[in-house]
């Protein structure tokens, strides 16, 4: 790799970095509030709906069991 080509790639990573750095600053000013609602499972719920959909079964980092739930009325 080039000089310069090393110099474009710091420089595009560097520009994404602060780029994400300011998008979180920005979202500090949207507090989280629990509201308390409850979550439901994607699978339970596709397969009430017959809807096929697939899900992965894969560990993540090879250890813990993937999780399919969302916010209840999302679902």
């Amino acid at each position: 790799m080039s000089s310069s080509d090393e110099s474009q790639r710091r420089a595009y990573w560097r520009h994404q970095m602060d780029e994400a750095h300011a998008f979180m600053c920005q979202m500090r000013d949207y507090p989280v509030n629990e509201c308390g609602e409850s979550f439901a499972d994607l699978r339970a719920a596709a397969a009430a709906a017959e809807v096929v959909v697939c899900f992965s079964d894969t560990k993540v980092v090879d250890d813990f069991d993937r999780i399919y739930w969302l916010r209840a009325s999302l679902v």
